[in-house]
């Protein structure tokens, strides 16, 4: 089984939101300095291959990995796989990132790989996925504070910045430019990540963490369909944690160390 490639992320300080003038979106937090304690965070999203040990392990059988509402869910909605599980151009590549998995399976796969390593794993809360994406100064993008042409599976035909439209998922990796200082992959293109935090407009730090039924949920990162502005770090999004769709996964984060 693989397990996903962590990268470590060191305590401290980092500037989180964005000032007045660089917000486009109503949701993007105010710029305010958060610290936060040392955590490992997923490389890259998790894969196809990855999820698929999950599948086939029983994970959609066991209640013991889903949140009280996630099993109700499933079990009305006799939900038995990620959608699109069984289209080639979604999950026919062991290293695509999963796709078309909501926020209650997400969580699952994150309870059923703590129990099969022996080891703590959980989804990202917003403030550790922008530090792994931004690093420390307050930064757009992985790489800067201006798009470039070729650093992100993103829709740059649409905003004129690019030729690139791939009109679907790539592999995890696959634009290497676009490395944050702690070495993630795809943060700001290819699919939206779920976290573990419930959503707050305006946000609020510490984040509300402390149950896994909420009604909504924090979506952070770029994905192949949207426009370069719309994948910049600060930009947050919220849906149901019953929405499933083409363009959103998840990364892990992994606690079980001493920082």
């Amino acid at each position: 089984m693989q397990v996903p490639e962590t990268v470590m992320v060191p305590a401290g300080a980092f500037l989180f939101g964005v000032p007045p003038e660089q917000r486009i979106y109503a949701e993007e937090a105010d710029r305010q300095r958060i610290d936060l304690p040392a955590f490992r965070v997923g490389r890259t999203p998790v894969t196809v291959e990855q999820y698929r040990a999950f599948v086939l392990a029983g994970g959609y059988t066991e209640p013991a990995y889903w949140s009280a509402a996630g099993w109700r869910w499933r079990i009305a909605k006799g939900v038995t796989q990620p959608a699109e599980w069984e289209n080639p151009v979604w999950a026919g590549q062991h290293d695509l990132p999963v796709v078309g998995v909501s926020w209650y399976e997400a969580y699952a796969y994150t309870q059923w790989l703590s129990a099969r390593i022996g080891e703590a794993y959980r989804l990202p809360y917003e403030a550790e996925w922008e530090k792994a994406a931004r690093g420390t100064d307050g930064r757009l993008f992985p790489w800067g504070d201006t798009y470039q042409p070729g650093y992100a599976n993103v829709n740059e035909v649409h905003d004129g910045l690019g030729q690139r439209d791939m009109q679907r998922t790539s592999p995890v990796g696959q634009f290497p430019q676009g490395v944050s200082p702690y070495g993630t992959l795809d943060m700001v293109g290819n699919v939206q990540e779920w976290c573990g935090s419930a959503w707050r407009d305006p946000y609020v730090y510490p984040e509300a963490v402390e149950d896994v039924d909420y009604p909504a949920y924090a979506l952070r990162g770029g994905a192949w369909y949207l426009r370069p502005k719309s994948s910049r770090i600060p930009n947050r999004v919220a849906f149901g944690p019953r929405f499933r769709n083409t363009g959103i996964g998840f990364r892990v984060i992994y606690t079980s160390f001493t920082g």
